[in-house]
């Protein structure tokens, strides 16, 4: 019986995982936490259907993408944590509570005259 090996493909995912670790890791940790928070938010909202889940899912997503290295930077500077070790909890708690973060900035920004 054969050995099992790797193939073409999967010996270049090794490689460029390898390659882009120290780039891409910050990334990788923002995504994962994005989706994970993301799928949460999914499961408890009330969607009607596949497509409604994959929107909330792709909201929470986008703003954990956009906001999550500053609310880290904040979050790190108010607490002893790190910025890496921030970086995922932070963007799985933006996409889980992406409505209530809405709510919440356009409040402030009602109350500060801006929109």
């Amino acid at each position: 019986m054969a050995e099992p090996h790797a193939t073409g493909g999967a010996a270049l995912l090794v490689v460029a995982t390898a390659a882009l670790g120290p780039i891409a890791g910050e990334w990788t940790l923002i995504l994962v936490g994005g989706f994970l928070g993301g799928c949460l938010a999914a499961t408890s909202a009330e969607t009607a259907g596949l497509r409604a889940a994959v929107t909330v899912l792709a909201r929470g997503m986008v703003a954990a993408t956009l906001f999550t290295s500053v609310a880290a930077v904040t979050a790190a500077s108010l607490t002893s944590m790190s910025v890496d070790a921030l970086l995922l909890p932070v963007s799985g708690a933006m996409a889980w509570q992406f409505d209530r973060l809405k709510d919440l900035a356009l409040g402030f920004l009602g109350r500060r005259g801006g929109a």
